[in-house]
């Protein structure tokens, strides 16, 4: 039997989800708090890259004063500013996913609703494999502490 597709969006609209007026006041809140979070997030890696450049100058023109070292003050300033981009990325989804999602909620844009959500995944996805990464990484220094 062919359904047409006034019969396929008639029953996923009957048993699908539905955003109350509960929700819809959740969602709002979740976008406005996401917003701060992001943005205190942005306010803080730029804090972070400062630091870094500053400790980069500085650190080159007194190195002799710290004694002898075994890394560059600029390798390190240009390490701190790589986790100053890396962290930038899940900020960056972050803050799309709450004005996407105010957007959405305002015009009441499914597209824009799907939209949203499709950037907090993606910020999940980078926080995620991030996790993997430092997990592995830190078995591995370990592995190395106790057996290399």
């Amino acid at each position: 039997m062919v359904q047409t597709t006034n019969q396929i969006v008639e029953r996923e609209t009957e048993h699908g989800l539905q955003i109350t007026p509960q929700i819809k006041s959740s969602l709002k809140e979740t976008s406005k708090w996401t917003s701060f979070l992001a943005i205190a997030g942005f306010i803080s890696i730029l804090f972070i890259a400062l630091a870094a450049i500053t400790m980069g100058i500085v650190m080159t023109s007194r190195t002799p004063e710290f004694g002898a070292s075994n890394s560059s003050p600029l390798l390190v300033s240009a390490l701190y500013l790589a986790i100053v981009a890396i962290l930038a990325l899940p900020l960056k989804h972050l803050y799309f996913f709450a004005n996407r999602l105010n957007k959405a909620l305002k015009a009441n844009d499914q597209d824009e609703l799907n939209h949203s959500f499709q950037q907090l995944t993606a910020c999940h996805r980078f926080v995620g494999l991030g996790a993997v990464v430092a997990v592995v990484a830190y078995a591995v220094l370990l592995g190395l502490m106790f057996f290399g």
